[in-house]
């Protein structure tokens, strides 16, 4: 079934700045602006929540330095920032996430005057995040340096993630290095300073997954460990305070983690008995508990099933599939992305609901308006909502919406796929790669800035291994070399271009894959 969105569009109060805002030093904006339109409207913190449910509205949080310093540095031993420098960059940041807000926010002081009088305090050294003494916390010292080349071995990739400026890759000798933006502690280096180069985080190490400013991990002994922004408790180590250094989440015997990206703050998991937990955000029964509202700090159990094997956290949404090939979906149906066959887009699902009867699902990706799984036979299927053309369809009708999963095309040769917030990166069988949707910064890797209906292929190459689509950009593996394209911002890849267009060799490769 095919429906519409609304064209409807809210008029919203601002918030002022208070006492108390002036006093902490920060506050925290909201913006708001339907999916077809251009203005953007502030809010207070109580519409952004009443918005943020709504599929037919883009939303941002955004922090603003009032005085004092959000940064303890920044990379590269740059000195610390002026106010205004960070509210330039935060507002840089986040105005990538909704472009309208860089005609909004033309002075970071717009409405500031009752503050403009105090003197910023010497900016200090942040100490790091609080860790829980109750819970375990890897100490061992992390190798702060990349790698060098002169070793004899070769090392591939057995997995890459790219998160929001956060880049990770699990190397065959089970390392895991990370790099980029770690305002949150994401990179798991025991600090909140970014990184230029891949720098080890410490262990041994057999899967990971990484949201927009969060790691989650399991080791090779089959324990799991978190680090990042934990606002909702999505690090289950049972509070909401952020963590720098990895910290395990409490039980054994875990086999698979999925954490949610963007606008997401919840995990599921997968232990080697076959059973599904869930923990974190429940404000649209993603955890598929039975009931919605109350987040969860630590792993809970759903339901009483063994025979879970695939597992997808999505945008305020969850996917997982059974050993027997059926394909499962809850949380919330915004877009119609749960693919139940449900034009009701406000709809929630509080416990895992079969998708239709099929018995050869083996993959999901989620992005925000749309979700894309795969099917034994090589077949991609597609529900949800066309944001930027993001179905893959061919058409650009922006309000055309799937409510029940639809074959794109007629290929049968996909192996794989990975959804950034509103594009996607698949790779074939014969190891070609082809991308499709949002595109302002490049995300697609074609050579410009135009979205794309259609799935369209990146180069020419026949040698893609592995691709992992982030927020606005993707990391792939490629003839064993450490390929990157889209956001680049403040060129955090080193690679010279911002953003990149195309797929270009990150100059360090040679150092972690070789």
């Amino acid at each position: 079934m095919t429906v519409r969105a609304s064209k409807y569009f809210p008029i919203a109060t601002k918030p002022k700045v208070t006492q108390a805002d002036v006093d902490r030093g920060s506050i925290v904006r909201y913006f708001v602006k339907g999916i077809s339109k251009t203005n953007v409207v502030e809010i207070n913190a109580e519409q952004y929540n009443i918005f943020k449910r709504n599929p037919y509205y883009t939303v941002v949080k955004l922090p603003w330095v009032l005085k004092g310093n959000l940064f303890p540095s920044v990379m590269n031993g740059i000195p610390v920032l002026s106010i205004e420098e960070q509210n330039k960059k935060i507002l840089d940041f986040y105005a990538k996430r909704m472009p309208e807000l860089s005609r909004k926010l033309t002075n970071f002081l717009e409405y500031a005057s009752p503050i403009l009088n105090i003197i910023p305090p010497i900016p200090q050294e942040r100490s790091g995040y609080v860790t829980d003494n109750n819970m375990n916390t890897d100490t061992t010292t992390s190798t702060e340096s990349s790698p060098t080349s002169s070793a004899s071995p070769t090392y591939t990739a057995l997995d890459v993630a790219a998160a929001e400026l956060s880049y990770y890759v699990l190397r065959s000798d089970n390392t895991l290095w990370s790099w980029g933006w770690n305002g949150e502690g994401e990179l798991g280096l025991g600090d909140n300073t970014d990184r230029a180069l891949p720098t080890q985080v410490a262990g041994s190490w057999e899967s990971i997954s990484v949201g927009a400013y969060s790691l989650l991990a399991i080791k090779t002994d089959n324990t799991l460990w978190a680090t990042g922004l934990n606002w909702d408790g999505q690090l289950g180590v049972g509070d909401t305070t952020d963590r720098n250094t990895m910290t395990q989440v409490t039980g054994t015997g875990w086999d698979k983690v999925s954490t949610a990206t963007g606008y997401g703050n919840h995990t599921l998991a997968v232990k080697t008995d076959g059973t599904l937990w869930a923990w974190g955000s429940n404000g649209y029964g993603e955890l598929g508990i039975g009931s919605s509202g109350s987040d969860q700090l630590t792993p809970v159990q759903v339901g009483s099933d063994t025979n879970w094997t695939v597992i997808n956290a999505g945008y305020d949404r969850s996917f997982a599939i059974k050993t027997n090939g059926t394909l499962w979906s809850w949380g919330s149906n915004g877009s119609a992305a749960l693919g139940q066959g449900d034009p009701d887009t406000l709809a929630v699902y509080t416990s895992p609901t079969q998708v239709g009867t099929d018995t050869n699902w083996t993959k999901v990706s989620s992005a925000w308006p749309f979700t894309f799984a795969l099917k034994s036979n090589g077949t991609l299927w597609v529900t949800g909502q066309n944001i930027s053309y993001g179905l893959g369809v061919g058409s650009t009708d922006t309000f055309l919406i799937y409510d029940s999963f639809t074959q794109m095309g007629s290929d049968t040769d996909w192996a794989d796929i990975s959804c950034g917030y509103e594009q996607c990166v698949a790779r074939k069988t014969n190891g070609t790669v082809y991308t499709w949707g949002y595109n302002l910064d490049g995300e697609l890797g074609l050579g410009d800035t135009t979205n794309r209906s259609s799935p369209t292929q990146v180069g020419a190459g026949t040698d893609w291994t592995d691709v992992s689509g982030g927020f606005y950009d993707a990391l792939a593996v490629k003839n064993n070399v450490l390929t990157y394209w889209g956001w680049n911002y403040n060129d955090y890849l080193g690679t010279g271009n911002e953003p990149e267009l195309s797929p270009v060799s990150l100059p360090y490769s040679s150092n972690i894959l070789y």
